[in-house]
């Protein structure tokens, strides 16, 4: 399928490493900066341009750019056939409307970086304006990645937000972990093996059944001297408290 992809950003340039070894054809590239725009469309053997409004032929138009941006860009875009789609989680299928043709999401649920040596799993979720239109994108999509999924409005929502909880958060305490160890001069590099497991196991396994740890076991002697451990971090000692009272408050 010939694509134009409108934006230089993450998703941007992975959809110009995937589409191609798919068999698709990436024909323009089109990014508010023409230096960014020229780089990407090279590596995909695009042309560039900075305007959405001039657009060439194509079969999907994909707009990557910002959830803000969306609506905007979506506004000045006039392509005379094809299917409009937008990459975010959280952003309607209706932000892309006003194009007046078919229109749909393509969502990569997958935290994406530009410069990323290897391409992990990506799910693909997939939503249109119509049947026949979710049906072409989830064909698409299906040559991208072996998962693929289909989503409409609020269930999107609901993936994004359990995507920040499973991801961003997660992000969080390894930060907070890394922080308290280089504090207190242990090695934080021991943990990862424990990291590593925990993820890894819950592909076998729901979540619940991994519990461990001093709330899981109703160890209150180790919690309060957590507790105490952790006076001199209120910020990790806030999530501590929050984390053991939801494990505690709702075991199952």
């Amino acid at each position: 399928m010939k694509i134009t992809i409108i934006g230089t950003g993450n998703v941007a340039h992975l959809l110009c490493r995937l589409a191609p070894q798919a068999g698709h054809q990436v024909v323009q590239v089109v990014g508010r900066d023409q230096a960014k725009a020229d780089r990407l469309a090279e590596a995909c053997s695009a042309t560039a341009g900075t305007d959405p409004s001039v657009l060439e032929e194509a079969e999907i138009y994909i707009i990557a750019v910002t959830d803000a941006a969306i609506p905007e860009v979506a506004g000045r875009m006039h392509p005379y056939s094809g299917i409009v789609v937008h990459t975010g989680g959280s952003v309607a299928l209706s932000a892309v409307s006003t194009c007046g043709l078919p229109c749909g999401v393509l969502w990569p649920l997958q935290s994406i970086r530009a410069n990323l040596d290897r391409i992990p799993e990506i799910p693909w979720v997939v939503d249109g304006s119509d049947e026949d239109t979710r049906d072409r994108l989830g064909v698409f999509a299906g040559t991208l990645s072996g998962k693929v999924g289909f989503a409409d409005d609020a269930q999107r929502r609901d993936l994004h937000l359990a995507a920040v909880h499973t991801s961003n958060f997660i992000n969080q305490l390894l930060v907070q972990a890394e922080a308290y160890c280089r504090g207190k001069g242990v090695d934080f590099s021991l943990l990862r093996p424990l990291i590593t497991e925990t993820v890894t196991r819950i592909s076998e396994v729901p979540a619940i059944m991994l519990r461990t740890g001093p709330s899981a076991r109703g160890d209150m002697d180790t919690i309060g001297l957590h507790q105490r451990m952790l006076q001199d971090r209120p910020d990790m000692l806030e999530v501590y408290d929050v984390m053991t009272r939801s494990i505690l408050h709702h075991p199952g």
